[in-house]
C-alpha cells in the first residue's frame, strides 16, 4: 500500500483542526456557558475557526518541514495531557498553574500520574500519532517551502480575520467578559503561560531589597525585667477551606480537638489567591490583595524581615514545597524528606513531623522566636496520603489519586479526614506550647493559604483564576490560640478576643495581626485590618 504524501503545511493545518476538535472540550464548554447557549453552534464555529488559525500560525512559525511529523506528534501529546487536567479537574493553564507544576517536588509530581491520565492521553493522541506516522512528508526546495509556508500563514490569518470581521461585537464582548477562555484554548494557553512564567521568573531582588517598617519598635508590654521568651507559632495550612471546619459551622465535627482547647476561629477569610505561589507571598508582603504584585513583592522586604528587625529569631520549617521566596533572608529548613520512623515514608512525611520539630525546639528556646510551620495539609489529589490509618474516620474514603474513579461521598470523606488530622496536629502544637508555659509565653496562629474544590460545579483541587474561582477555593480558616500568661503579658481582653469568633476578614489581616500580637509599633501597622486591635490597650 502506497503511503500518502503531504506537505508539512497540510500536516500543520490538519493538526490544528484536530486539536480544536479533540483537545478543546473545556474551552467549548466554557464558551457555551459564556453565551448562555444562545447561537452556540454558530459561535462554536466562529471561535473554532479563530482558534484553528492561531494554532496553525503558531505551529507554522516553530515547525521546520524536516521535523514536522515528530514535532507535531509532541504537540499532540502535550495537548492531550493538558486536556486531561482541564476536562477532569476543571483546571486552567495559566502562569500560576505552570509555576506550581515546575516548582513542586518529585513526590508531589508523582501524585498527578495515574492510569486514568495515561488512558486519556492515549485515546486522544494515538489517532493523530498514527496518521502522522503513516503519511510521508513531501520534500521541496527552499524557495518552494518558503512560499508554501507563507501561504499557510496567510490562510491562518484568514481563519482568524474573517470571523472577527463578521462578528466582532460578540467576540469582543465574550473575550472581555470571559478572560478565562484564553487559559483554556489548548495548546495556545501553554504558550501564553510559558511566556508569562519566563517573564516573571526573571524577577529577582536587585541589591538590597526595599526596607519595610524601618521604624518598627517594641511596645510598652515588652518593658520590665524577667520577661520569658515569647514564642509565636505561625502555621501555614495547605488547601484547607473554611466550609469544611466544624468550628465554622460544618455539619461534621472535623475539629473536635481544637474546640476543646478554646481556639478562636475567625469567620471565612478571603484568600489572596487560589494557589500557594500567590497566596503565601501575598499574605506576608503587607501589600494587601488589591496591591499585591509579584514583581513588587520580590524586590522588597516582607513580614519576616520586619520581625528580625524587631529582634526576633525567625525560622521557617517546611513540610511542603518551600516558602515561595518568603523566607529567602531568614533560616529555612525542609523536613519533607526527614527520616523519622512512623512519621515519614517514601511518599514524604505526615504533618506530625512539624509537631516533633516544635517540641524539640521549645525545649531549647531562649530568645523571642517566631516559628513558621508550613504544612502539607489537605493537598490533593492524593488526599488519602495526607493522614495515617488511625484518622480514616469518615468512610468509605477515596484511596486513589484518580479523583473521577471515586464517588463524591468517598472524595469528601477523604478530604474531611485530612481536616480531622490537621485538627489533631494543631491541637498537639497547642499542647506543646501549654506544656512549655513555665519557660515561654506561647501563641499559635493558623492560616490556610487557599481552599480546595471537591467536585462542586465541576471543579476539583485549586488554582482557578480569580474571575471564576468558586468560594471553596477562596474562603479559608484563620485560628488563634493564646496562653493565659501571654494574655496577661500582652494586656489583651480575653472576652473581647473571644467575641471575634466568626468575624470575616482576609489575608490582608495577617501582616497587622502578627504585629499586633507581638506588640510591635510601626507606621506600617493598620489597626483597621487587625481583627483584635480593639482588644489591646492603645498607646
Amino acid at each position: 500500500m502506497r503511503r500518502p504524501e503531504l506537505s508539512s503545511e497540510w500536516l500543520i493545518l490538519a493538526t490544528a483542526l484536530y486539536l480544536v476538535l479533540a483537545a478543546n472540550t473545556s474551552f467549548l464548554r466554557h464558551l457555551h456557558a459564556a453565551l448562555g447557549g444562545v447561537d452556540f453552534a454558530l459561535q462554536a464555529l466562529v471561535f473554532g475557526s479563530v482558534l484553528a488559525g492561531l494554532i496553525g500560525a503558531m505551529l507554522a512559525l516553530v515547525t521546520p518541514s524536516r521535523f514536522a511529523r515528530a514535532l507535531l506528534g509532541v504537540v499532540v501529546v502535550i495537548a492531550a495531557a493538558l486536556a486531561f487536567f482541564m476536562d477532569h479537574y476543571g483546571a486552567v493553564i495559566d502562569r500560576h498553574a505552570l509555576q506550581s507544576a515546575l516548582e513542586t517536588d518529585a513526590r508531589e509530581s508523582a501524585e498527578w500520574l495515574s492510569f486514568a491520565m495515561l488512558r486519556s492521553v492515549l485515546v486522544l493522541s494515538v489517532p493523530a500519532l498514527l496518521a502522522l506516522a503513516f503519511v510521508r512528508t513531501r520534500e521541496r526546495s527552499w524557495p518552494q517551502a518558503l512560499k508554501a509556508r507563507g501561504a499557510l500563514l496567510g490562510a491562518c490569518a484568514l481563519l482568524v480575520a474573517v470571523p472577527v470581521a463578521l462578528d466582532y461585537r460578540t467576540m469582543a464582548s465574550v473575550a472581555r467578559n470571559h478572560a478565562e477562555l484564553r487559559d483554556l484554548a489548548n495548546p495556545i494557553n501553554l504558550v501564553n503561560a510559558t511566556r508569562s512564567y519566563l517573564k516573571h521568573s526573571r524577577i529577582a531582588p536587585v541589591g538590597t531589597p526595599l526596607v519595610v517598617a524601618a521604624d518598627v519598635r517594641r511596645g510598652e508590654t515588652w518593658s520590665g525585667a524577667g520577661k520569658r521568651p515569647l514564642v509565636l507559632v505561625f502555621v501555614i495550612g495547605e488547601s484547607v477551606r473554611a466550609s469544611s471546619l466544624g468550628l465554622l459551622g460544618y455539619a461534621r465535627d472535623t475539629t473536635p480537638e481544637l474546640a476543646r482547647r478554646g481556639v478562636v476561629a475567625f469567620g471565612e477569610v478571603q484568600a489572596c489567591g487560589t494557589n500557594t505561589a500567590t497566596s503565601v507571598p501575598c499574605m506576608f508582603s503587607g501589600l494587601g490583595q488589591a496591591g499585591y504584585d509579584e514583581a513588587t513583592a520580590r524586590t522588597r522586604e516582607n513580614l519576616l524581615d520586619v520581625l528580625e528587625r524587631a529582634r526576633f529569631d525567625v525560622l521557617w520549617i517546611d513540610n511542603n514545597t518551600g516558602s515561595k521566596h518568603v523566607a529567602d533572608r531568614v533560616v529555612e529548613i525542609d523536613v519533607a524528606a526527614a527520616t523519622r520512623p512512623r512519621i515519614c515514608n517514601t511518599q514524604g512525611c505526615f504533618d506530625h513531623v512539624l509537631v516533633s520539630e516544635l517540641e524539640e525546639r521549645l525545649a531549647t528556646i531562649e530568645r523571642d522566636t517566631v516559628l513558621l510551620l508550613h504544612q502539607k495539609g489537605s493537598h490533593g489529589p492524593a488526599y488519602f496520603e495526607r493522614y495515617p490509618e488511625a484518622f480514616r474516620r469518615f468512610v468509605p474514603d477515596c484511596r486513589s489519586n484518580e479523583l473521577q474513579s471515586c464517588t463524591r461521598e468517598q472524595l469528601v470523606n477523604s478530604y474531611d479526614n485530612t481536616i480531622l488530622y490537621t485538627d489533631r496536629e494543631l491541637a498537639e502544637m497547642v499542647d506543646a506550647l501549654a506544656a512549655a508555659r513555665e519557660r515561654v509565653d506561647g501563641v499559635l496562629l493558623y492560616v490556610s493559604d487557599h481552599g480546595e474544590s471537591t467536585g462542586e460545579h465541576g471543579y476539583y483541587l485549586h488554582g482557578a483564576p480569580a474571575l471564576i474561582a468558586p468560594e471553596e477555593q477562596t474562603r479559608v480558616p484563620m485560628l488563634l490560640w493564646m496562653a493565659p500568661e501571654y494574655l496577661v503579658r500582652r494586656q489583651l481582653d480575653a472576652t473581647c478576643v473571644a467575641a471575634q469568633r466568626g468575624r470575616q476578614t482576609s489575608h490582608d489581616a495577617v501582616f497587622p495581626l502578627v504585629l499586633g500580637l507581638l506588640d510591635l509599633h510601626t507606621t506600617a501597622y493598620d489597626p483597621k485590618l487587625d481583627p483584635i486591635a480593639a482588644c489591646a490597650p492603645r498607646p
